[in-house]
């Protein structure tokens, strides 16, 4: 009867053992999950600029997005560690240490303009002179799908924006995924309708 309970205790043992160590190889999540933003913003002449909050499950504000159009017009702040140019300029950083942007795309990067988010005069004028077409760009950082949709509206000087990021426990990198051109469906004939993503 001995030998019977000193096996059943060394297997009962055994099994937590092999249990707790299972236990242990189960990650956690890299980064904290956000509630998903999508917000369309105009660039007029009263708006040059945005600052989006993005929250996470808990309602604390996790991280800011601030946009700039046209960015080059704009100083670098005191402690903002982060120097804007372009044509459009994209910034995200998180609120407990706001220096410079999570936007890089480049391991080690040493300059601002080495991000996702940057958009040059070029850009501007490949959209002014084909109505109908927008740019898109996907990044994929910090737990983070973030697709940046860049276009005019029925031939309108303001530039609209649509901006979309949602949680992906997938994306375990802090360096962005590039992002590329893309011609929208819009420029198959149709007039985009400014609808969000």
């Amino acid at each position: 009867m001995k030998k019977i309970l000193l096996v059943l205790s060394l297997l009962i043992f055994g099994l937590f053992i092999i249990l707790a160590g299972f236990k242990s190889n189960i990650k956690p999540d890299a980064y904290p999950k956000i509630i998903p933003l999508k917000k369309t913003i105009v660039f007029d002449e009263k708006h040059k600029q945005y600052s989006l909050p993005i929250f996470a499950q808990n309602g604390k504000i996790l991280y800011k997005l601030d946009v700039k159009c046209p960015a080059g017009e704009y100083e670098e702040k005191k402690g903002e560690g982060y120097y804007y140019s372009g044509w459009v300029d994209f910034r995200l950083y998180s609120v407990d240490n706001p220096i410079g942007s999570l936007l890089q795309n480049k391991k080690n990067a040493t300059r601002d303009w080495q991000t996702d988010g940057r958009f040059l005069g070029v850009d501007s004028e490949v959209l002014a002179e084909n109505p109908g077409r927008c740019i898109i760009q996907n990044s994929k950082v910090y737990g983070m799908d973030i697709t940046l949709k860049l276009y005019y509206l029925n031939d309108s000087d303001n530039l609209h924006i649509d901006i979309s990021i949602n949680y992906n426990h997938n994306i375990k990198s802090n360096i962005s995924y590039h992002g590329k051109w893309s011609d929208d469906d819009q420029s198959k004939g149709k007039k985009h309708q400014g609808k969000a993503l």
